[in-house]
């Protein structure tokens, strides 16, 4: 499919609302298998679901949402005042951005904190740690539907056990503590295998101990990449450059260690 880049000047984006209009009856029958063959997407299966799937109700004071530091940090202190918390985390473990990164909390490595903040939540009778949970509804009067993700990394699904519940909580306050959302810096072929967001190359560093590669270069418009050149060189991944769109670069390059000027 990579040849249909030299058409690219015909392939506007949304060019296909008017181009696939005509005849309306091609639509359902070339159309549209032709593009959804194109984006990969396939079919359904079409046989019963083995599986089993549970829906379950919680009542809490405090509904924490995301178990980064500053959820961990908010469920920690509603538990601690007795407040009956909900915790949750789509991710398979708590500490967030806090398993990726070398920074540490409260003179503690982030992940060793993390742990010690989780094993303290967990002891507490009034809270409740839902992980491979996301919160994706709201609705009135303190609603919110959540789905765990109870066997889905499991080959095979101890018995009695299904492999996704839907709970419905309400909670009289919610604590929104998803994190942010790191924006890419926009430049031609940023879509290529190899182009990574220095949030990912961290996770794969540190949480992971995986090298993205022997050699690195790091484009950034702030600290975070500087930040990962430290990171890379950390665990000897070579640092060709680091580019840094800023007009302070050199100062900002003076305050860094000599192992990640490449």
């Amino acid at each position: 499919m990579a040849v249909t880049s030299l058409l690219a000047p015909l392939f506007s984006a949304g060019f296909y609302y008017k181009t696939f209009m005509w005849p309306a009856s091609w639509w359902e029958r070339l159309y549209e298998p032709a593009i959804r063959r194109a984006a990969g997407l396939g079919r359904a299966a079409g046989l019963p679901d083995p599986d089993t799937y549970e829906r379950a109700h919680l009542f809490c004071d405090v509904l924490v949402i995301g178990a980064g530091p500053t959820g961990l940090a908010a469920a920690l202190a509603a538990g601690r005042s007795g407040a009956r918390v909900v915790l949750c985390d789509s991710d398979a473990r708590l500490g967030g951005r806090l398993l990726a990164e070398r920074a540490g909390v409260a003179g503690q490595p982030g992940a060793t904190w993390a742990a010690a903040t989780e094993a303290a939540l967990r002891a507490m009778a009034e809270l409740r740690v839902l992980t491979r949970t996301t919160v994706f509804a709201a609705y009135d009067q303190g609603t919110y539907a959540a789905l765990e993700r109870v066997a889905d990394h499991l080959p095979v699904p101890p018995p009695h056990t299904p492999r996704q519940r839907v709970w419905r909580i309400v909670a009289r306050r919610v604590v929104l503590a998803s994190g942010a959302v790191e924006r890419l810096v926009g430049f031609g072929g940023n879509d290529r295998p190899g182009v990574m967001l220095a949030g990912a190359v961290r996770t794969y560093l540190n949480r992971y101990a995986v090298a993205p590669g022997p050699r690195a270069a790091v484009l950034t418009g702030g600290a975070e990449g500087w930040r990962t050149a430290e990171d890379l060189a950390h665990h000897g991944v070579e640092v060709a450059a680091i580019i840094d769109r800023r007009a302070d670069a050199p100062a900002a390059a003076a305050r860094r260690p000599a192992a990640c000027m490449g």
